[in-house]
């Protein structure tokens, strides 16, 4: 079974069947059938209906019923009567092809009238011609002045025009005049919308609008808008797109030159006031690109280039994140700032005074790397190299952070680290290895004595086991858990980690809690040796006197 899922009404016009001024009621219709998307050929049996609605509504005049349609490459011409008063308003016609009604119904864009016109010749060959007597096309006007052709419609299309599938015009026009127009359009009301000039493709390598300046010599321009709006957003030429799928370009422009250089697009904006912008693009997808540049290998260049004449300007400006990457595969730099300032990212095979990234401020107070945040604290941080101190610092609302390049110490919250790892509490390890506690007096409060006796019970009663960490395999250690440890005494601020200095002073309290049992000891040994040395001399004087 074949299935015309689109049928294109695309030019009706009257025939012209006596020279009376009278009204006529048929009409020819030519149209083009596609079936599957392709040209249709063959013959098919066509329903023709007028309604006064594009859906519902009611029919007006006799259904034109077309057996044995003839189509060829597409194209088809029936002969339609709906009678004399069928156009007396606004109709649509209702096509449907061997059985299957196709949709929408399509506006018919005129009421048709049998008229006689003056200068209108009809040629053996099917041609007409307004004005000459050998047209040389389907319908030939030629003017001496004034508009050849206008179309004025109170529903839709005025001038419509209809081209087989051999890549041929559907409207084509010509201008002599050094300063004329080929086509010409005009929308001279206001307010509204309307388009001087419209174009649309439904092929799927169409074009809307094309514009072609084939003059060799000069500067034409294929296309060119102008607007004389006062209003914001008005534009000279406008492109817009839109896509279920795919890629679609609101503008698109391709530059072929075989000279010096071409630009694919060149914008310029002059004002006296105000904020102007040479090329403006915006994007609302969620993964959209404002503006795009591409340059193709072999041919060298910029993707983006911008290029500012005022000293105190700026030839790129960025409020947002900023995202670069560099072809890692052919060695070249992400970012790159020349002249006075060398500077580059990932740098793999670049010359000259470039690095990993190289930043030099040169003037006193500068920061080769700076960074300000203003939050509700008001803080703000930045990094930078003391040339005189020979130190990289970290600041952040303060010294927090200082390498000595000298001898690799580092300073946290001291910028002259006089240890390999030195805090600004005064705790620091030293370059044996020995890590110091920070303990002064002056760093302390809030004192309170211990029981000695009641930590040595407690330390007694914490188990102390031999283990290896998780991440330590094969590495033995002894000593308490911190969930023991926190139980027992109370101290730290987690109970995930013991702090040296809370171990230590566990063991000190201990070991004078041990010194106090030592004592009383020394005491009850010094008192039963008192005693043995009395009962021996007791026993000694016992035994004297039996002698």
């Amino acid at each position: 079974m074949r299935h015309c899922p689109r049928l294109a009404a695309l030019l009706a016009i009257t025939v012209l069947h006596s020279p009376a001024a009278a009204q006529e009621s048929d009409l020819t219709y030519q149209g083009q059938l596609l079936e599957s998307g392709a040209a249709a050929d063959g013959t098919y049996t066509a329903v023709f209906t007028l309604w006064d609605a594009d859906t519902g509504g009611s029919q007006v005049g006799p259904t034109n019923i077309r057996e044995g349609l003839v189509v060829t490459n597409g194209l088809l011409t029936a002969q339609l009567d709906f009678g004399a008063d069928a156009f007396n308003g606004a109709r649509w016609l209702e096509i449907a092809v061997d059985g299957q009604t196709l949709t929408p119904r399509q506006k018919m864009t005129s009421a048709p009238k049998a008229t006689r016109l003056e200068g209108v010749n009809n040629a053996p060959n099917g041609r007409f011609g307004i004005n000459t007597s050998n047209p040389a096309a389907k319908w030939h006007v030629e003017q001496d002045d004034g508009i050849a052709i206008y179309g004025q419609s109170l529903f839709e299309d005025a001038i419509v025009g209809v081209t087989a599938t051999n890549g041929k015009s559907a409207l084509w026009g010509i201008s002599s005049a050094p300063s004329g127009y080929g086509v010409r359009g005009l929308v001279d009301s206001s307010p509204g919308t309307g388009a001087g000039v419209f174009g649309s493709s439904f092929a799927d390598q169409g074009v809307g609008v094309f514009g072609q300046a084939t003059n060799s010599a000069g500067a034409g321009d294929g296309v060119v808008g102008t607007t004389a709006a006062t209003q914001s957003h008005s534009a000279g030429v406008r492109g817009i797109a839109s896509s279920a799928s795919g890629t679609v370009h609101g503008g698109y422009f391709v530059t072929e030159s075989l000279g010096n250089g071409a630009s694919g697009l060149v914008a310029q904006a002059t004002s006296n006031t105000g904020t102007t912008f040479g090329v403006q693009a915006s994007v609302s997808s969620p993964g959209g690109i404002a503006v795009s540049g591409y340059v193709a290998p072999g041919s060298g260049g910029y993707a983006v280039r911008g290029n500012n004449g005022n000293s105190d300007g700026y030839a790129g400006y960025f409020i947002g994140r900023g995202h670069f990457r560099d072809h890692t595969s052919i060695g070249k730099t992400g970012v790159k700032v020349s002249s006075a300032e060398w500077f580059g990212v990932h740098t793999t095979a670049e010359s000259g005074q470039y690095g990993g990234m190289y930043i030099s401020g040169q003037n006193a107070g500068a920061y080769p790397f700076y960074g300000y945040s203003a939050s509700g604290v008001g803080a703000d941080a930045w990094h930078y190299f003391d040339g005189i101190a020979q130190t990289w610092n970290l600041n952040a609302n303060g010294n927090r952070l200082s390498v000595n390049r000298s001898n690799g110490y580092v300073g946290f919250g001291d910028s002259s680290p006089d240890y390999p790892l030195d805090m600004a509490s005064g705790a620091r390890c030293t370059t044996g290895g020995v890590w110091t506690n920070a303990s002064s007096r002056e760093w302390k409060h809030e004192f309170q004595s211990v029981d000695a006796r009641d930590i040595l019970d407690r330390l007694t009663a914490l188990p102390i086991t031999e283990w290896t960490y998780k991440t330590e395999d094969g590495v033995r250690h002894l000593g308490p858990v911190a969930e023991d440890f926190a139980a027992a005494f109370g101290l730290g601020d987690d109970a995930q980690t013991i702090g040296t200095i809370d171990a230590d002073g566990v063991a000190l309290a201990a070991i004078q809690g041990l010194n106090q049992i030592v004592l009383e000891k020394d005491a009850e040994i010094a008192a039963l040796r008192d005693r043995m040395t009395r009962l021996e001399a007791m026993v000694e004087a016992l035994a004297a006197d039996r002698d």
